[in-house]
């Protein structure tokens, strides 16, 4: 069976010329998208998470807000525009720290570069994964599995999934019934606070997962949903 193709998760320091004229390529130079952004931070409040910060194109103009942001990029390259162009900003945006020193307040920014599937590579086989980050009480980190239990569930909160390596089939038992989905390299997934799910992996999988981990359950029951009402 053949694999699917991989993410190239460094891709933007294959030269050192992308990053430095990546904001500046058509149609990224022209996409309204920064006041739809900062206007979400805004309406919801600190802090946030930008997963692939990149050269700060949506994280600058957050700071500038007031809002405390977290970024986060495989890109060295990427995060060193970002991080020239934070230099120029006034003292309370450019107040860069190192992810995991604890929130910031008025727009301080935190920072880091992770090659998710490097990481992922020097993991051994269905280990527990390693943490790469904390934010706002939740854990970012990155695993690499092939088996995994036939059930779980995160009573503290939501669980963000994407996916850098391999294909994983994901069931969640919602009260409407059991939702299916496969997801593939790049894809993203969110698991709703306290429902049981089976993440099935097709092979080997490497994904980067965000969520709280105390109260975690597993279960190998055929429906767990049954054995925990028997145990209550």
């Amino acid at each position: 069976m053949s694999q699917p193709p991989q993410v190239d998760a460094s891709g933007y320091d294959r030269a050192r010329f992308i990053p430095e004229f990546y904001d500046y390529v058509v149609p990224y130079a022209t996409r309204p998208d920064i006041g739809f952004y900062v206007g979400a931070a805004r309406q919801h409040g600190g802090p946030v998470l930008e997963l692939g910060c990149g050269t700060g194109r949506i994280l600058i103009p957050t700071a500038r807000a007031g809002i405390d942001i977290s970024g986060l990029d495989s890109s060295e390259g990427m995060l060193k525009v970002c991080r020239a162009r934070l230099d120029k900003e006034p003292a309370n945006v450019r107040g860069v720290r190192e992810a995991g020193d604890g929130p910031g307040h008025g727009g301080r920014v935190a920072m880091v570069a992770h090659d998710i599937l490097q990481a992922g590579s020097s993991l051994r086989p269905n280990s527990r994964g390693q943490a790469l980050a904390s934010f706002n009480g939740c854990t970012v980190g990155v695993s690499r599995f092939s088996t995994h239990p036939l059930w779980e569930r995160h009573p503290a909160g939501d669980e963000f999934l994407q996916v850098f390596e391999g294909e994983l089939d994901i069931t969640v038992l919602t009260p409407e019934g059991p939702v299916e989905s496969t997801l593939r390299p790049g894809a993203v997934f969110v698991v709703p606070k306290g429902l049981w799910h089976s993440p099935r992996p097709r092979g080997t999988v490497t994904l980067l997962f965000v969520g709280k981990a105390k109260g975690t359950e597993v279960s190998n029951a055929k429906d767990p949903r049954e054995s925990s009402r028997s145990a209550e």
